[in-house]
């Protein structure tokens, strides 16, 4: 029976080995955070940099039952231009928040990355705001 249990533990640190070789090859450059409300809408996001991308956890809630939906994106400020994320929608009624993940790739030296929410009607934007956290 030892036999059997140390075979199964070195496969299983075998296994664990190859795991974390699998990961991301280069470490961010930075993380940046930033979060904004407006009248119906709040939204926030953290974002890792990347060499020519950028990864981003977004969330957006929608705080006032009047009808509207919620979005929130996060936009990527370099000297080349801006990158936007998927906008992420929150549907459901007051209280209601939804996130999602995002990667955009850019060109140029990154000088900011933002949070923007809003409140629509369909694809009409009413307001919005937009928060940046700068390198």
């Amino acid at each position: 029976m030892r036999g059997k249990q140390a075979t199964v533990v070195a496969a299983a640190t075998g296994i664990v080995a190859v795991l974390l070789h699998t990961g991301p090859a280069h470490a961010a450059v930075a993380v940046r955070d930033a979060r904004c409300s407006t009248t119906g809408a709040q939204g926030w996001m953290v974002a890792e940099i990347y060499s020519g991308y950028v990864t981003g956890h977004t969330n957006a809630k929608d705080t006032l039952g009047d009808g509207h939906h919620a979005r929130a994106r996060f936009v990527v400020a370099t000297t080349a231009g801006h990158y936007y994320g998927d906008w992420v929608k929150a549907t459901g009624g007051k209280g209601d928040w939804q996130d999602a993940y995002d990667t955009v790739a850019y060109n140029g030296r990154v000088t900011g990355i933002a949070i923007q929410a809003a409140r629509f009607e369909k694809n009409s934007m009413f307001n919005d705001c937009v928060i940046y956290d700068y390198n």
